[in-house]
């Protein structure tokens, strides 16, 4: 039976909503939760939800939360009695297989280093994201805010974390790996670019296919798009605010005639098919990758099939082995700095 760490604390719609989501989630599956929060709020809570006695489920009392306002380490190591650094050092000790949050990010992933550490053969953790495509996949883009200023080497870590990721939760028996930039051919981009174009081709394979544009990365083609947090932040957010404009502006539309309206009635059924493609609560959460310890990241605003969804996200990693994929993944790299040693070397072969 998995054990997993439950952060009530954490979101927009705490408690109810995670501690919904974990008595929904342990109701089907046999797993163990852990509600990490203010334990009379948590009891009184469970009181009002029918059909809990029986269930596998401990309080750890954790009265505090740690808001993305504050500074993120001072934070982690001061607010010891913090739903987080409690969540975090269950995993430490082995009383829990993974945690899941829909708390701060940078506060999850201050915790996860600090208490948890980096994982061995990575320089640097990246926060993922798993957008779906228009062939009805899902890509995985990743850096998308924890590292803005990337070596060339640590967007090769990236990629390997990505495709197991894409392999191990999306079940993507080849996944295709891409670079982000500014053009799809070779040599395009800036210097972190084309270098880690070099270390990806001599590292990857098969599995990398090149260069990807922006407007690309939602095509189908891919299954991991890699970039650096900075690129990747901004990119995650333009696709963020087009798709905002673009729904407005057409619900608006659809709104503004007779005419217009009974269109949008008959066209209903393909809207729906649309919102649910992407809807953010079919996935639930995404791990912090890098992480010698395993945390699902669940949107703040997520509700309670969201969040749910999320605890699932862990159940499968846990099943799938996938922290030590990422481990067997990262062993057959070469260490950073004779990386960056081959690349300057193939650059001066160039």
């Amino acid at each position: 039976m998995f054990r997993i760490a439950v952060d009530v604390l954490g979101g927009d719609g705490a408690p109810d909503v995670p501690i919904e989501a974990a008595i929904a989630v342990g109701k089907e599956q046999n797993v163990e939760i852990a509600l990490l929060g203010p334990e009379e709020i948590i009891r009184d809570r469970l009181r009002r939800i029918s059909g809990t006695t029986g269930l596998a489920v401990k309080i750890v009392h954790a009265p505090r939360t740690i808001s993305g306002s504050e500074a993120q380490v001072k934070a982690i190591r001061t607010q010891r009695d913090s739903s987080i650094v409690r969540g975090f050092e269950l995993l430490r000790s082995g009383e829990v297989d993974a945690l899941v949050s829909a708390g701060s990010t940078g506060a999850l992933m201050a915790g996860g280093l600090l208490i948890g550490g980096r994982m061995p053969g990575i320089s640097r953790p990246a926060l993922p994201v798993c957008a779906p495509s228009v062939t009805g996949g899902r890509v995985v883009l990743l850096d998308v805010g924890v590292n803005p200023d990337a070596k060339p080497h640590h967007l090769l870590q990236y990629a390997v974390m990505g495709i197991v990721y894409s392999r191990g939760l999306l079940k993507v028996r080849d996944p295709a790996v891409y670079l982000l930039n500014i053009g799809e051919e070779e040599g395009k981009g800036n210097e972190l670019a084309r270098a880690a174009y070099r270390l990806m081709r001599c590292s990857l394979g098969n599995a990398f296919r090149g260069n990807i544009e922006a407007r690309d990365i939602l095509s189908g083609k891919a299954d991991v798009v890699v970039t650096d947090g900075f690129t990747g932040n901004v990119t995650l957010k333009c696709i963020e605010g087009v798709a905002a404009i673009l729904f407005g502006a057409l619900k608006k539309e659809l709104k503004a005639t007779f005419r217009t309206k009974i269109a949008g009635i008959l066209a209903r059924p393909a809207f729906v098919r649309v919102k649910n493609a992407l809807d953010y609560s079919e996935y639930g959460g995404v791990p912090l990758l890098g992480l010698n310890t395993l945390c699902i990241k669940c949107h703040g605003s997520s509700n309670a099939k969201a969040f749910a969804n999320g605890i699932r996200v862990a159940l499968s990693a846990l099943e799938s082995r996938f922290l030590d994929a990422i481990r067997e993944g990262v062993a057959g790299l070469k260490p950073s700095e004779e990386a960056e040693e081959a690349n300057h070397g193939d650059q001066n072969s160039d």
